[in-house]
Order: C-alpha cells, then sequence, then structure tokens
C-alpha cells in the first residue's frame, strides 16, 4: 500500500474504532436493561467492576462523540439502580461527568444523565453531590430549556430535585436563592396546562404530549412546587424610615 493509502487508513481507523465502540456500548446498554440478565449483571461485583472500568475508558475515548457518549451514559442508568454501581460511580467520580453532561445541550444525552443522578439520589448518603459542579442550577437549566418539548425528561429532573430536598428545611437554604425563584417560576408555568401545552404540534403529537405531562410530569411536580413554596420565605421590602 501506498503513502497516501496508509494515510487514508490512518484517518478512518479512528471513525471505524468509535463506531465499534458505540455499537459495543449499545449491546451493553441492552444487556444491562434486560429483565432477565440485567439484575444477574448487576449482583456479579466481578463483573460490574470490568464493565464500569471499561465505561469508565471509553467517556475519555469518544469524549468528542455524543453518539458514544450516549450509549455509555446508558449503561451507567441501567446499571445506577444497583446500590454498589452507585457506589463505584461516586468513588470514581463518574457522577461529576454526568453533570457535566447535562450542559450539553443533547436532549438525550440530558434524559440519561439525569437518570443516573436520580439514581444515585435515591441514597440519601450521596445526595450531597448535587452541590458540587453546580448541579442544583444544570438541572434546573434542563428543566428550563427541555421542559416544555420533553416531559418524561422534566419529570425526571423534578424527581431528583424531590430526593435531594427530602429533609428541606429552607428552600433558598437547599436550592438556592436563584434557583428557588427560578424552580417557582417554571413550575407555576409548566402546572398551567393552557401554558404547557401550548406548542405547535400535530393532533396526534399534542395526545402523545398531554398523556406525558399528566401522567408523569403533572403529580412530581405539583408535589415539589408545593414543598418549595411551604418552606419559602417570601420577604416584603422593609419600609423606607422617615428622617
Amino acid at each position: 500500500m501506498g503513502q497516501r493509502g496508509e494515510q487514508h487508513r490512518a484517518q478512518r481507523l479512528p471513525s471505524e474504532a468509535e463506531d465499534v465502540l458505540i455499537k459495543l456500548t449499545r449491546v451493553l446498554a441492552n444487556i444491562a436493561i434486560h429483565p432477565g440478565v440485567g439484575p444477574v449483571l448487576a449482583a456479579n461485583p466481578g463483573i460490574v467492576g470490568l464493565l464500569l472500568t471499561t465505561l469508565v475508558l471509553l467517556k475519555l475515548l469518544v469524549s468528542n462523540n455524543m453518539d458514544g457518549i450516549l450509549e455509555a451514559v446508558r449503561v451507567f442508568g441501567n446499571l445506577s439502580q444497583d446500590r454498589d454501581v452507585c457506589d463505584f460511580i461516586v468513588q470514581n467520580n463518574v457522577h461529576r461527568f454526568m453533570m457535566a453532561l447535562l450542559d450539553a445541550q443533547h436532549q438525550d444525552i440530558c434524559f440519561s444523565a439525569c437518570g443516573v443522578l436520580l439514581n444515585l439520589t435515591v441514597d440519601k448518603d450521596k445526595r450531597v453531590i448535587l452541590k458540587e459542579g453546580g448541579g442544583i442550577k444544570k438541572l434546573v437549566d434542563c428543566l428550563k430549556d427541555f421542559g416544555p418539548t420533553d416531559w418524561q425528561l422534566a419529570c425526571l429532573v423534578c424527581k431528583t430535585l424531590w430526593n435531594f430536598s427530602e429533609n428541606i428545611t429552607n428552600a433558598s437554604s437547599c436550592f438556592g436563592n436563584e434557583d428557588t425563584n427560578t424552580l417557582l417560576l417554571l413550575l407555576s408555568s409548566f402546572l398551567d396546562e393552557e401554558l404547557a401545552l401550548d406548542g405547535s404540534f400535530d393532533p396526534d403529537l399534542k395526545n402523545y404530549h398531554k398523556l406525558h405531562w399528566e401522567t408523569e410530569f403533572k403529580p412530581v411536580a405539583q408535589q415539589l412546587l408545593n414543598r418549595i413554596q411551604r418552606h419559602h420565605t417570601f420577604l416584603e421590602p422593609l419600609p423606607i424610615p422617615s428622617f
């Protein structure tokens, strides 16, 4: 093979390698979600350790390939329902990678990353991780950016924030002043059916959105809004003293 052929082959290899990795990860994701195989896989620490170590390396190898990242995150999402896997994720700082992905402006990646964070916040000891790297703000931004077009993603965000705020005593201390006010505004707007479902969708798609809004988003969002309102102090400005 001549020099030009070698150069062409060298240029193609990274793309081919990424394609193989993506397909492999997709297979792992499907195995992990299988109702018969998934639990058996998650119950074997040796297999899980090898798999997750592979995924940690994979996210570095395909860091610029959104398809590869999506498939890797799907595997983490499927396996993170197991407590030992959650421990591995936090110990290896994979949760920071998940929170960084919330900034990706990629709806499917945000959905999968939020699913991992939701699974992590089931464990009370791990809820503090959302304070790292502006996790709360990133979740609120996801709700703002994707809520009206993806009520399932909006539901995941609300469930994650619900878990995080289980022991709330003051909304501003829990979420921060700015994010508390943003949540109050967003949740109030999104729970208004006329505002929430006022998209320019065809009838079938509109019915689909309404179904997920009513059955998934609305119940948890209403509970979250009620909790925030109960623990939020609406301070009125003090009167200006006269001299």
